[in-house]
């Protein structure tokens, strides 16, 4: 059970209001039965993880008739379903939350069917604009499968009723319309003619529903019935809604009489036994050749459908579907199921060939050929395959016989098959390129993916029974996991444990650890075992794609594209690209959305495994040198063009990759995660220089877009490899950026000795810029910390600032000056602080180009509205928030909207003040800028103060408070301490309001800030003269 971080919330929680009213807590339901409560629920989780107020709640639940106390009467129903909420789990607090005048109940991500159901619905509205019908009906099944009925059954609220449920049952109405449009589109007519006819019942009004149902109907070659249903929709409207068929009806019946003319008339349909007399010949015997059903299928309710669907007769001639997909994915079980289900339709027979041998390689056709002549009653073999093909034909006419064929090879081949007789069907399961079929008449490719999580566990829960699955959930969901949702391995892992009862699940799990493939076999059979599946897929390709493959899991968790296999393997990048379009046919790779290729965890094992056994150690070396150099070159190059700022080591310079900086932007998002793979690889085999130099360069992106948990698992790693004796430069970068990125996560004690080791050895060996960056860095940990050492920090950046000097480092200079302005900022120095922040403006105004300008110009303006230049300060703050968005930075825009706010409320202008601080924290919250959220809750609460609402400033001010302590913030903690206590003095309670001063006095002091030391005193000299007035 994961916990959902800030709440006590779990990843099994599950909330439903598109049906019956549902709230499930780790798996258990609350029982809320009683009316009110139900009322209270529905409305908190229509609006959830958003505040509702009282009087929203309260018209939710009586209407226009509320009672005498109304918040009294919500207080206590609430209270009431709070502790049904804690009854369930009473170790973690209830989901629904209180504020003064408001509630909200926080759910996880995923737990609400509403959520889920907009999601959905919006993707398909995407893929419908971008012309993607297949991905289109995929998410409007995924939201319709999120409807159980009445919304909110049996929750009495009429406001609820009239406001919100009779839009959301419209909108299910728009989204099943479009899913008839698009299985009529598709040319499923008479597989949703039932479908069509019960909502036609349910919603006769609805017009378009009657159009769908003619437009099936008259597909399904019954044109008669769709005339009929026009004149049963235009009686049903009049009598009903008082209303005539609309412009759409109306059109539609009459294509329908243009396109019918004597077909209107009723047919009597015709009899089993008016088949063509060829089909009573004597000498034929039914025959049923399928193997046994498969008794614990589980999941594939989609892709029955599907092939059902697809296998019906077609008008071009007989239909072929071809079952495609990874090794081990389940095309046979699937093919095997799916046949047996279709035997009343195929009572000719349902023949079944393996197309291959033993050994896994491919049965020649002509074999194939003539065992389906044998079943076909054929005694001599034909002279060519082509005269087989014709005797088979002919044998066929007039009969409904199902043929599938298993684990075709060649798929060309079934050309021979046609033409078949209209009544017959081939189904077959193919595990390479279905490119072939494509050319055959009344193909259809259908593509099988892994099972969902759900299928997944439903198939393990068939085969070893509820009450393990019950005893182990998060062993069970572990083992999904391990075995990569593949039916393959979940089918044997389920086996081993069904005979195995004895065994955990969760023991089972830790010997899949450590060697799946291994522990994914059955004893005395080698066809089961997913290594045996992998191994047949992979000796069927060319001996070059089968070396790509080997390298594609040469760095564990890297995805692929053309370029970087070209590196790995030495190639052309044509040569790459065709490569692995041969393993994506092959199933052998996933190919994802954005083009890149990955190898599933399993697949990735077989591979690796594969490399090991037929590549020398010294060929994989080097390969991924290559790797290694190339990402290593492309980084700095786009590391260059988009944090110019950043100080480092050029890598030898190379032609020109990037387009512009845009390009390089998203190159580095795109490959952070390969290039962090890549560098923790590079480290584990002894690459160190090259562990060293990515770790390096990930600084630019890493430290900007605070991907800081990346960054610190390769500088682990490269701090890992390096050995400060023998390599002292590479050690010590190694930790400064292991400091940078324990700083970043603000995990202030642990980054420190890696700062100073790194500054230390940086000053001693060099190189000199990077020294620049220790030094800043550990300066900026001097003013993080939660007691200010505010006169090292300023001596460290004069050290920065001279070296920045000597060597000619403009970028770094101006962040120096800035630091050393926030330093004496900090320290109440205001003057100085504008001295050096205008000296760094000026540093950015001449490089024309500096990253740093935003925020210099917003700290230069906080610092001249704290002079009280209110006016200046305005102008700074208003061009560091203009420079703030076209550079898109979050911390700068708040930043700058924060010091406007300032300004707005010195010079009483609160209005503009609210707008500018709700902005400063939206920004703040969006980028992770905890600390300048929490100032900006501290400024909030005093706006609201000033305001004279001192019932919104105090839970502003607590919230405040506990962030700033849990954060080690001093100033925010004393700023929110001091305004905690001029409200208690308010209301008259001196004792509370000289506590809130005492500790606001320590912190204070812990931040060594003369100004809030200052400020402190004059709160606490307005107290003692209140008090002594009263």
């Amino acid at each position: 059970m994961t916990a959902t971080a800030g709440t006590g919330q779990t990843a099994d929680d599950e909330y439903r209001v598109l049906g019956p009213l549902v709230a499930t807590l780790s798996g258990c339901p609350v029982p809320v039965t009683a009316p009110k409560q139900r009322v209270f629920l529905a409305a908190l989780l229509l609006r959830a993880n958003t505040w509702v107020g009282a009087p929203e709640l309260v018209g939710a639940a009586w209407h226009d008739r509320p009672p005498e106390n109304p918040r009294a009467a919500l207080h206590v129903h609430l209270s009431r379903l709070r502790a049904l909420f804690a009854g369930i789990r009473p170790d973690v607090p209830a989901p629904i939350e209180t504020r003064p005048g408001a509630y909200r109940i926080v759910v996880p991500p995923g737990s609400l069917d509403l959520h889920r159901y907009r999601e959905a619905a919006t993707r398909a509205r995407e893929a419908r604009r971008a012309g993607r019908p297949d991905v289109e009906m995929y998410w409007v099944r995924q939201a319709l499968a999120e409807w159980r009925g009445e919304p909110l059954a049996l929750v009495p609220s009429v406001r609820i009723r009239q406001e919100v449920v009779t839009g959301l049952v419209t909108d299910l109405l728009h989204l099943t319309e479009r899913r008839f449009e698009l299985e009529l589109a598709l040319g499923r007519h008479a597989e949703v003619v039932g479908e069509l006819r019960t909502a036609v019942v349910a919603h006769p009004q609805r017009e378009r529903l009657w159009a769908q149902l003619m437009e099936a109907l008259a597909g399904s070659g019954d044109r008669a019935a769709a005339l009929a249903a026009y004149h049963r929709a235009r009686d049903r409207l009049r009598e009903e809604f008082d209303a005539t068929p609309g412009l759409e009806l109306r059109q539609r019946y009459r294509r329908l009489l243009a396109e019918t003319g004597d077909a209107a008339r009723p047919r009597t349909p015709q009899r089993r036994t008016d088949r063509p007399v060829v089909a009573a010949r004597s000498g034929w015997r039914a025959q049923c050749q399928l193997p046994p059903d498969v008794a614990d299928f589980a999941g594939r309710g989609d892709s029955l459908q599907e092939l059902h669907a697809a296998l019906r007769a077609t008008p071009g001639g007989p239909p072929v579907v071809c079952l495609t997909g990874a090794p081990g994915v389940g095309k046979s079980a699937l093919a095997v199921r799916t046949a047996h289900r279709l035997r009343d339709r195929f009572p000719d027979g349902q023949w079944y060939v393996h197309a291959s041998e033993a050994d896994g390689a491919g049965r020649d056709w002509p074999q194939i050929l003539a065992e389906l002549l044998t079943a076909a009653g054929e005694d001599r073999p034909p002279a060519t395959p082509a005269a087989g093909a014709r005797a088979l034909q002919r044998r066929l006419a007039g009969r409904r016989v199902l043929i599938v064929i298993d684990d075709l090879h060649d798929a060309s081949a079934l050309r021979g098959l046609f033409p078949l007789a209209a009544d017959c069907a081939v189904l077959v399961t193919h595990r390479g390129r279905p490119e072939a079929l494509t050319s055959c008449p009344g193909v259809r490719v259908v593509a099988l993916d892994v099972l969902s999580p759900a299928e997944s566990a439903a198939l393990l829960t068939v085969m070893i029974g509820p009450d393990r699955v019950t005893r182990e959930r998060a062993a069970l969901a572990a083992l999904v996991d391990h075995c990569d949702r593949l039916p393959l391995a979940l089918r044997i892992a389920g086996a081993h444990l069904a005979t195995h009862p004895s065994q955990g699940i969760g023991e089972f799990v830790e010997l899949l650890g450590a060697n799946p493939l291994d522990a994914l076999s059955l004893p005395g059979s080698r066809r089961a075992a997913v290594r045996t599946a992998f191994h047949l897929a992979y000796t069927a390709l060319p001996a070059r794609t089968r070396r790509i493959f080997r390298l594609l899991a040469l760095v564990p968790g890297v995805s692929h594209r053309a370029e970087t296999v070209a590196e790995l393997a030495g190639l052309p990048v044509a040569t790459a690209s065709h490569a692995l379009d041969e393993l994506v046919r092959a199933q052998l790779v996933e190919q994802g959305r954005d083009g890149a290729v990955r190898l599933h965890s399993l697949m990735a094992r077989y591979a690796a495994e594969r490399g090991t056994a037929e590549d020398a150690p010294a060929y994989r070396r080097a390969a991924l040198r290559r790797l290694g150099g190339w990402y290593l070159r492309t980084a700095d190059e786009a590391v260059g063009l988009c944090h110019p700022e950043v100080v480092r080591v050029p890598v030898t310079p190379r032609t020109s990759t990037f387009a512009g900086r845009r390009a390089a932007r998203g190159w580095l998002a795109r490959e952070r995660r390969n290039l962090v793979a890549v560098a923790v690889h590079a480290a584990s085999t002894g690459l160190v220089p090259l562990a060293v130099r990515l770790t390096d360069v990930l600084r630019g992106p890493c430290g900007a877009d605070r991907h800081h948990a990346d960054w610190r698992s390769a500088a682990e790693a490269a701090v890992g490899a390096t050995d400060p004796a023998r390599a002292p430069v590479h050690a010590a970068i190694a930790r400064l950026n292991l400091g940078l990125a324990l700083q970043g996560l603000h995990h202030l004690d642990a980054a420190e000795p890696h700062l100073q080791h790194a500054r230390d050895r940086l000053h001693r060996h060099g190189p000199a810029p990077l020294e620049i960056v220790a030094l800043t860095a550990l300066a900026t940990h001097r003013l993080q910390r939660p007691r200010k050492r505010f006169d090292e920090a300023i001596r460290l950046l004069h050290r920065g600032l001279r070296l920045c000097r000597r060597l000619g480092l403009r970028q770094a200079q101006a962040r120096c000056l800035l630091h050393l302005g926030m330093a004496h900022h900090g320290r109440g120095d205001l003057r100085l602080a504008r001295r050096y922040l205008l000296t760094a403006a000026r540093v950015g105004d001449r490089l024309g180009s500096c990253s740093a300008q935003p925020e210099i110009l917003a700290r230069l303006g906080t610092v001249c509205g704290d002079l009280g230049a209110h006016r200046e300060a305005a102008r700074w703050l208003r061009e560091a928030l203009r420079l703030g968005r076209c550079a898109r930075s979050a911390h700068s825009v708040a930043l700058a909207s924060y010091g406007l706010a300032r300004v707005g409320r010195a010079t009483g202008h609160r209005d503009r003040a609210h707008r500018h601080v709700g902005r400063a924290m939206a920004f703040a919250e969006e980028g992770g800028y905890v600390a300048l959220l929490v100032n900006g809750r501290n400024l909030l609460a005093a706006l609201h103060q000033d305001g004279g609402r001192a019932d919104l400033a105090e839970p502003e001010y607590r919230r405040a408070l506990h962030e700033a302590e849990r954060i080690g913030h001093p100033q925010a903690r004393c700023e929110a301490l001091t305004g905690l206590a001029l409200l208690a003095q308010r209301r008259g309670h001196h004792r509370e309001a000289r506590g809130h001063v005492r500790q606001a006095a320590g912190a204070a002091r812990a931040a060594a800030s003369a100004r809030l030391q200052a400020h402190v005193r004059q709160v606490s000299a307005g107290l003692r003269r209140t008090s002594s007035a009263s």
